[in-house]
């Protein structure tokens, strides 16, 4: 009937939204991708930890965040562990929100492609792995090499953003250097100024005199 349409059109509408919501929680903004590496800086808010690297790499000192804009001291990022491990259980229960339905089935089989062959680097169905043209690859299952591709670049992305803080606090250091030599130099050019304005004797030889000896010079040379 009618109503009964009515009904499931409702409840399907409320799962899809139930499901939007439970994706929107494990969704980076800057990517809007599921969180890789989540991290949770002071103000509250999780970002992928590639996401904010490359977002803070070229931002001004000190950086804000990319969502409320309160500035962030924190350089040293932590994984959010339980963050992480939902995010996880939520990649494992959609391993193929970004398939195709075409892309997920076997076109020679009809069946689900749930590995991955690590030679042609495309997915394969169960029947496809055992044949003789891929037994002897190596296969993975989906979820699998997704997390073990995503480890691979975290790993990468650490040591880079690693090296960019260290090659920051050199540059630091060094500019430090300069601006305390610029002081000495300063300080310096002022000492030399005030010696040159000093009022210097009219006889250089007065200045090394004993005072008794002045005073006699003076009584002769009146």
């Amino acid at each position: 009937t009618y109503l009964t349409r009515m009904e499931k059109s409702i409840h399907s509408t409320q799962r899809n939204m139930d499901s939007n919501v439970f994706q929107n929680q494990f969704t980076c903004s800057m990517c809007m991708n599921y969180f890789i590496d989540p991290v949770t800086i002071g103000c509250g808010h999780s970002f992928c930890m590639p996401c904010l690297c490359i977002c803070w790499e070229g931002a001004q000192h000190p950086p804000r965040c990319p969502v409320c804009r309160e500035i962030s001291h924190q350089t040293n990022f932590k994984t959010n562990i339980i963050l992480r491990t939902q995010v996880f259980l939520a990649r494992r229960a959609r391993p193929y929100q970004f398939l195709s339905s075409a892309e997920q089935m076997c076109e020679i089989h009809l069946k689900t492609k749930n590995f991955f062959c690590e030679v042609i680097k495309d997915f394969l169905c169960l029947l496809c792995c055992k044949s003789k043209e891929h037994v002897a690859h190596r296969h993975c299952s989906i979820d699998w090499i997704a997390e073990e591709y995503r480890q691979e670049l975290l790993k990468q992305m650490r040591f880079v953003w690693e090296k960019t803080q260290e090659n920051q606090r050199n540059r630091n250091r060094e500019i430090r250097k300069i601006r305390t030599w610029e002081h000495f130099e300063n300080i310096l050019k002022r000492s030399e100024s005030v010696q040159l304005h000093m009022p210097q004797p009219v006889d250089s030889q007065l200045s090394s005199w004993p005072i008794t000896g002045l005073i006699d010079r003076l009584n002769r040379s009146q």
